[in-house]
Formats: C-alpha cells, sequence, structure tokens
C-alpha cells in the first residue's frame, strides 16, 4: 500500500475493541476483531457513517 493509498483511508476504535476503517476514496467501511473481517461494505452515509461507528 502507498502512502498516498494510506492517507485516504481513516481508523478509528469502537468502546469495545472493534477497529473501523473507512476508505475516503472508495466509501468502503470494513468493521475488525482481532485479525478478522467482521463486516465489509459502503455504507450510502459514508463518512458520517463512520464517525457514528466509531462513537460506540
Amino acid at each position: 500500500m502507498s502512502l498516498e493509498a494510506e492517507a485516504e483511508v481513516v481508523t478509528g476504535r469502537r468502546s469495545n475493541g472493534d477497529v473501523v476503517r473507512f476508505d475516503r476514496r472508495t466509501g468502503a467501511l470494513g468493521v475488525f476483531r482481532g485479525d478478522v473481517i467482521v463486516a465489509y461494505f459502503r455504507p450510502d452515509e459514508g463518512y458520517e457513517f463512520f464517525l457514528r461507528e466509531i462513537a460506540k
């Protein structure tokens, strides 16, 4: 992954420890529990959805 690509992906953490990543370029959101992807999709609300998820 290039540095440019990394800058387009924002990462946050839920209170339960899940890591949430949002790709600003593609609109894709991934949720990771440990090393396992537990969700991957493109939310209609985009970045706003990401912000709500990391506030949980």
